[in-house]
């Protein structure tokens, strides 16, 4: 089979993270390692520091990094193989993972958009601000955490809720970089 490298997610120049289909490869400086993970298709990665890293497949299935190795941590909601999955960390107890899908078929948009506490990821939920359409999320803290998307979507994490934001464009945005 014939796949492309995913993320790749630098800590140091000894030590770099990347995934193509269901491997992990680890750069050490010298030479490239992999770990093969019983997993379906790798579809984000995200490392917090070089004992903390993350990855989920098509399926939400997902497993951590502890510094020495990989090992299944749980299963989050997803739609298809076909939706938008992507992980964020602020640091090890602040996170988030959303998987948005866009059915063509009727016409509407779903996600599952979950925040991770450091022991436990809970669901969010708000029918004021229907959360989907993603593509880009980024938190600079635990009460600034912003989100883009499809038709120009664009979000901010107060702490509490997301409200959305007015935005310049309706095309749809698909990167987002903040320091």
């Amino acid at each position: 089979d014939d796949y492309s490298i995913g993320v790749i997610f630098p800590i140091a120049t000894d030590n770099i993270w990347c995934y193509s289909a269901n491997d992990i490869y680890h750069w050490d400086g010298n030479v490239w390692s992999s770990t093969h993970l019983d997993i379906q298709s790798i579809r984000d990665m995200y490392f917090i520091d070089e004992n903390d890293g993350w990855v989920v497949d098509y399926n939400g299935k997902m497993f951590h990094y502890n510094g020495v190795g990989w090992a299944y941590s749980r299963d989050l909601p997803t739609f298809s193989n076909y939706s938008d999955i992507e992980l964020y960390f602020l640091n090890s107890s602040e996170g988030w993972y959303f998987s948005c899908y866009y059915s063509s078929y009727n016409s509407t948009y779903h996600a599952y958009v979950y925040q991770y506490d450091g022991s436990n990821w809970t669901r969010y939920v708000d029918d004021d601000y229907p959360i989907n359409r993603l593509n880009r999320i980024q938190e600079l803290s635990t009460s600034n955490t912003w989100a883009v998307g499809d038709d120009g979507l664009i979000f901010n994490f107060d702490g509490e809720r997301w409200n959305s934001v007015t935005s310049p464009i309706t095309d749809d945005l698909h990167g987002l970089f903040m320091l």
